[in-house]
């Protein structure tokens, strides 16, 4: 349906369009144009053009837009009029702006016979736009519109391109319906955008006619429970001066019998879809929660709510939750109360004398002071006062270790080790070591850490030696350096085994071997053998570490005040010698070195 028409005179083609779109308001591909007088001025008189200007009811849908880059029919630039005395050349366009190139392609696509070249060439020149004989009298070559099709990588979108005719015929709705039948296109298609197309006549611009269904994965199961993640650190309190208060760590989760520990909400179904050709596409279903059930817990009949079966501490660690009953001791560990060794958690309000040792199965938590004992725990380890090692403590612990500050003792810790201060000490965890509060000081020893270290002061004016190592997980690098050892060994023994089959098999060329040495040929090549396939084992793993060290870390180390000439750091595979004392900053690898730039908070 169109809207009323205007009729607008100009003294070329162009001035009578510009004066029309001027007055409807509109662009040039909004309307439709019907050149309805057409007069050539000569010399100095002026020409005529009356055009008839109608506009184009315009849909709303702005997945199609108007094309105004047509290289087909270049109507927005110039068009054929095949008249009985020949074929004219009308330029709608700014000269200019017209490539005399494009012009001569589209005379080959029509089959213009006989053009004059000169005479294209003078209506490229010629600013009032009228119309130039260039070819004799023939019949117009007429070009049908036609279709492009194009289906997406996942299968589910399908674009059609129509190419715009030349005195030819349009495509209809139901031919281009067809044609994509043709090509197996059965699902989502738009019937009413194609024939908006097709009525609007939308030529050479690529439109989504086609769509289809994507799957919809379902949601994976989701747990609810009150209790952090064990592998997480709790928020530790520090008071106004900086220091972290040890008397109200919050670390202790009391929960009574009955009292709900989690619930689970179950996984969804994933909803399939369809691809444009009709195949289904099967949607992926939501992945079940695995919680294991430790001690001291009861489930629901459905088993989607797991409750506290004693009073005592829960814990949820790697998957599995339990409740751990606690052990209170008054005093200290001593010869008194021998070693301890209990499957909850052990509250100490004493010391832990040297050479005693305290395993639990839960968390150690202490009031007092550590000397030089062991401690072993598969939760967490908490030391209101501090370790004073004497170099023969040792902490172990599966979770995280807080301790008011810690000097010439060994820790391996699973979790984070958070401390005011650490001294002369030998620290692997796989988590983060923080050292803050008012010292906030690491000074001499070993200090290594899967994720990052953070203190104020590292190492000391006296250029005390203290090693930082942090992004790699220190369990792999320590199995790392076990395999270069085994490696040696088995180079070894592959080299005495070969010189021991090599000698017998030289004394069998000469005579014949005894049971004995036969014996001992038979065994040597079954070692060699066994040691061949041992030593590619080796390689491999040996090869995966180095190469999963030598990847991007994200390690880093953060020095709130200053770091000392002493020290040295490595991140990853990357190590840097401090030989000036820096100030506020953080290290960290940059193209595979050690970098330094300021203090991330």
């Amino acid at each position: 349906m169109t809207n009323e028409y205007i009729v607008v005179e100009g003294e070329t083609y162009n001035d009578a369009l510009t004066k029309g779109l001027k007055s409807l308001n509109l662009t040039d591909d909004q309307v439709k144009v019907e050149v309805l007088d057409e007069k050539k001025g000569f010399l100095f008189k002026k020409g005529l053009f009356k055009l008839k200007i109608t506009p184009i009811s315009i849909s709303y849908d702005t997945d199609i837009q108007s094309d105004k880059n047509i290289n087909d029919t270049k109507k927005s630039e110039f068009y054929l009029d095949y008249r009985p005395d020949g074929v004219y050349l009308t330029i709608t366009e700014i000269p200019s702006k017209v490539g005399i190139g494009n012009i001569l392609d589209f005379l080959t696509k029509k089959y213009v016979k006989d053009y004059d070249y000169e005479k294209i060439a003078r209506c490229l020149e010629n600013k009032n736009g009228d119309p130039e004989k260039i070819a004799p009298s023939q019949d117009e070559f007429l070009i049908d519109s036609s279709l492009q099709i194009d289906v997406s990588k996942n299968k589910l979108e399908v674009t059609i391109l129509l190419t715009e005719p030349s005195g030819g015929k349009i495509l209809s709705a139901t031919e281009i319906v067809d044609n994509l039948n043709k090509n197996n296109i059965k699902f989502g298609i738009i019937n009413k955008k194609i024939e908006e197309v097709v009525n609007r006549q939308v030529f050479n611009q690529s439109i989504l006619i086609a769509q289809g269904k994507a799957a919809i994965s379902g949601e994976d199961g989701q747990i609810i429970y009150p209790f952090n993640d064990e592998t997480e650190s709790r928020n530790t309190i520090i008071d106004e001066d900086g220091r972290i208060d040890y008397k109200n760590l919050n670390r202790i989760r009391n929960v009574n019998a009955g009292t709900l520990l989690i619930e689970i909400i179950p996984p969804t179904e994933g909803i399939n879809g369809m691809d444009v050709y009709g195949n289904e596409i099967v949607a992926k279903n939501g992945k079940e929660v695995l919680i294991k059930k430790g001690k001291n817990v009861v489930e629901s009949e459905d088993g989607l709510k797991i409750y506290a079966a004693k009073d005592g501490e829960v814990h949820f660690i790697d998957g599995t939750i339990y409740v751990d009953e606690v052990i209170n001791i008054n005093g200290d560990i001593d010869n008194e109360t021998g070693n301890i060794q209990f499957n909850g958690k052990i509250n100490i309000k004493g010391n832990v004398q040297s050479g005693f040792k305290v395993e639990a199965e839960g968390d150690i938590e202490i009031w007092g002071v550590v000397e030089g004992a062991t401690l072993i725990s598969k939760g967490n380890i908490i030391i209101h006062r501090g370790v004073q090692g004497n170099n023969q403590a040792y902490l172990q612990c599966s979770g995280n270790l807080n301790a008011k500050y810690l000097e010439n003792v060994r820790v391996k810790c699973g979790g984070n080790v958070v401390s005011d201060a650490i001294l002369h000490s030998d620290v692997t965890t796989k988590g983060k070591i923080i050292v803050s509060g008012k010292k906030g000081l690491i000074v001499g020893g070993d200090i290594k850490a899967g994720k990052e270290v953070r203190a104020n002061v590292v190492g000391s004016n006296m250029g005390t030696i203290t090693r930082i190592e942090v992004g790699i997980d220190p369990e792999e690098k320590k199995y790392y350096e076990q395999l270069k050892v085994e490696m040696l060994d088995i180079e070894k023994n592959i080299d005495n085994s070969k010189k021991a089959i090599e000698l017998l098999n030289k004394i069998s060329k000469k005579q014949q071997l005894t049971n004995e040495k036969q014996e001992l040929l038979v065994k040597s090549l079954k070692t060699y053998k066994v040691l061949n396939a041992k030593y590619d084992d080796v390689t491999k793993e040996l090869q995966e570490l180095s190469a999963r060290f030598k990847e991007p870390n994200n390690g880093k180390i953060h020095v709130v005040t200053t770091i000392y000439t002493g020290v040295k750091v490595t991140i990853g595979s990357s190590s840097r010698q401090i030989y000036d004392e820096l100030s506020n900053c953080t290290l960290y690898v940059k193209d595979g070195d050690v970098s330094i730039g300021p203090y991330e908070k």
